[in-house]
């Protein structure tokens, strides 16, 4: 079963969020995967953004970032 940060990250893929870390930064973009913490190494739960912007600039390919990391998530669309 799923804690309620993780059942966030998770109905986050596929739509497009604002993802903010711990240490300040934000990243926008759509989210496309989410993975859980027994499939992860390490054993934590992480959501995978593709093409985002990070603090407003364009930041290609795929991000991944982990549950420990993200301190807020908002759903932009």
């Amino acid at each position: 079963m799923l804690s309620p940060k993780e059942k966030e990250l998770y109905d986050s893929v596929g739509k497009r969020i604002k993802a903010t870390i711990a240490h300040g930064d934000v990243f926008i973009g759509h989210c496309t995967e989410f993975t859980d913490a027994y499939d992860n190494e390490p054993e934590e739960a992480s959501i995978t953004l593709r093409d985002p912007e990070k603090n407003g600039k364009p930041f290609p390919g795929l991000i991944e970032l982990f549950l420990n990391e993200i301190k807020s998530i908002e759903v932009l669309d």
